[in-house]
């Protein structure tokens, strides 16, 4: 197997200096959010220098890349340094909280932009704090190699857009703890199929991974942002549940009387509101925004651009 040296670095969020070094619209807009006040989950930027050319290079012309086979010599060349600290960072993430969970999520200059989302072909991977050397190794290249797979190659034939070959590469990954809170879900400042201005709540028990990945039929509310009344709602069909167990993510049956009930409280709503329109004034556009709460905490995930009709 060829030999490969991949350096980087990684950053707590807050603590970078110069905002433009950020690569990716996740992590900046998180950035952005944590700058603002927002709360957010313990939040680092990992770095890996000239990834955006290493991969290409690697790759060279050939459309039938053994993909499997370039994320070992990925795996293997990630500086052993970076592992270091990257572990260190999860260790402190299971000492300082205890938090048992940490999710892997990728930040790529062309994902999450107003006219692309790439949902489904960038990759976010939940991991262990204890994680081992060799499936850390692993799952970073796994989400380095995501735009490899077909699905994007699928994606990116149909977009009309130009540079997207040259700017697919251009990728960082988060590393956040992972808040294993109740209720959570996604909210929208616009509907986005009818685009009037009524905020939209889409909530459920547990994490909201059930929501993001259509598993589930969450609750629903539709409420005027400016007077808080509760235009529609309606309860979902919330047969499974997700959560953190032993430092992984499971989903079980949802016990019947939260399946049966509104999973938010007027005062999540009301916290909800308050935040979606705020988060809508501090980047100028309607925003598609993933959230948690945790003790009645509230959680921004992260916070997009509610992508228009694609393709």
């Amino acid at each position: 197997m060829m030999s490969l040296h991949i350096n980087g670095e990684i950053i707590k969020l807050n603590n970078i200096s110069n905002p433009s070094h950020i690569m990716g619209n996740k992590a900046a807009n998180l950035y952005k959010i944590s700058q603002q006040g927002f709360n957010i989950p313990h939040t680092y930027f990992i770095n890996f220098f000239s990834i955006d050319k290493i991969i290409p290079e690697l790759t060279g012309s050939d459309s039938s890349t053994d993909i499997n086979r370039l994320e070992k010599i990925i795996a293997c060349g990630i500086d052993t340094l970076l592992i270091s600290n990257i572990i260190d960072v999860l260790k402190q993430f299971k000492n300082d909280a205890p938090y048992i969970s940490a999710i892997l999520r990728s930040s790529a200059h062309i994902e999450d932009c107003k006219d692309m989302s790439f949902a489904g072909i960038y990759k976010s991977e939940f991991i262990s704090c204890d994680i081992e050397i060799s499936e850390l190794r692993h799952m970073l290249a796994k989400l380095l190699c995501a735009p490899l797979h077909s699905s994007a190659k699928e994606y990116l034939s149909k977009m009309k857009t130009s540079n997207k070959d040259k700017d697919i590469f251009d990728i960082s990954l988060i590393l956040q703890n992972v808040i294993n809170g109740s209720p959570s879900g996604v909210m929208f400042t616009q509907n986005p199929i009818s685009n009037d201005n009524n905020i939209i709540i889409e909530s459920t028990i547990g994490l909201n991974t059930t929501v993001t990945s259509g598993k589930i039929t969450p609750d629903y509310y539709e409420i005027n942002r400016k007077n808080g009344y509760i235009v529609k709602k309606e309860i979902g069909h919330k047969k499974i549940m997700a959560k953190i167990v032993d430092g992984k993510l499971c989903e079980e049956n949802t016990p019947e009387n939260y399946q049966l009930n509104y999973s938010l409280s007027q005062y999540h709503i009301n916290e909800l509101l308050k935040n979606a329109i705020k988060l809508e004034d501090l980047f100028g556009d309607v925003q598609d925004i993933e959230w948690i709460f945790d003790n009645d905490k509230l959680y921004i995930l992260q916070s997009r651009p509610i992508v228009k009709k694609e393709g």
